[in-house]
């Protein structure tokens, strides 16, 4: 199961359906973060709410995978 990690408050409840679909479906579970320009540079705008997001990622044991992105 794979998640996109955004700093949406929001994404909370994405996070937490996905894990339980991946333990409904013995699934492996992935969230993923794009970084992107834009995410850099309103980062301290957002970073509250998107460490909480990444936190509950791993609380649920997500394994948490971070890239680099361009927004074209």
């Amino acid at each position: 199961m794979l998640v996109c990690l955004s700093p949406s408050p929001t994404n909370a409840k994405v996070i937490r359906t996905a894990a339980r679909m991946a333990g409904a479906f013995h699934a492996d579970f992935t969230a993923i973060l794009v970084e992107t320009e834009q995410l850099k540079k309103e980062y301290s705008r957002i970073s509250r709410s998107m460490e909480a997001n990444i936190s509950l990622a791993k609380e649920f044991r997500a394994n948490v995978i971070t890239c680099m992105g361009t927004i074209l």
